[in-house]
């Protein structure tokens, strides 16, 4: 897909690896050009991870990701010598997980961000449709909390029936480019999103073999 796409993206985001910590790391993870790193699941499914391009320097935030049995989390730290570091996290919600306690967590995680003052992109399954955030008030809470920081859905059309895998970013001044990739890669269509100075991809649902 990225060969078709004839674009290199700087960040690609993942869910659904199926990369479970009690077991041996996968065969083959690799993409040429790009580094990987992972937030196993303590369960059979779940999993997030990152390929960032080898051009750009970056550390874990090992002090805000998480794994826990409702989800996981990635974040990593993007260097930059002419803007402000960016913040970049990878996250995937279990379906059957407590809503509330998830947006608590994310909260903790949103503040300190802010304080910080730093751009950021979060990127996911959160398993949370959007299309019912006028009908069903857990879903407007979230998207409530998301604004709080200034983070806005980039994603308005359904990613597979539902609207559950979205990016959000909490810059209200870039201009963006974003939408979903009609590729049958996985069950669910890829999205992304390209502010003007940082290209982000996220893929969700794919274990590489």
């Amino acid at each position: 897909m990225l060969t078709e796409l004839n674009h290199d993206f700087s960040v690609i985001g993942l869910t659904e690896t199926k990369y479970v910590a009690s077991r041996s790391q996968f065969i083959n993870i690799t993409i040429p050009s790009y580094n990987f790193d992972s937030q196993p699941s303590l369960s059979n499914a779940g999993g997030v991870g990152f390929f960032v391009s080898d051009k750009l320097s970056y550390t874990i935030r090992n002090d805000i990701s998480q794994v826990t049995l409702d989800y996981e989390s990635l974040w990593i730290e993007i260097q930059s010598n002419l803007h402000h570091n960016r913040i970049c996290g990878v996250i995937y919600r279990h379906p059957k997980s407590n809503l509330k306690t998830f947006m608590n967590s994310l909260n903790n995680v949103m503040d300190k961000i802010n304080r910080e003052n730093k751009y950021c992109i979060i990127m996911g399954d959160f398993n949370v449709n959007l299309l019912n955030s006028e009908s069903h008030l857990a879903t407007d809470e979230f998207l409530s909390n998301l604004g709080i920081y200034f983070f806005n859905p980039r994603i308005l059309k359904p990613t597979r029936i539902t609207l559950i895998d979205n990016i959000f970013f909490n810059s209200i001044v870039h201009h963006t480019i974003s939408g979903n990739i009609i590729h049958d890669l996985t069950d669910h269509l890829p999205n992304f999103l390209i502010p003007h100075y940082l290209y982000i991809n996220f893929i969700e649902g794919i274990t590489p073999i």
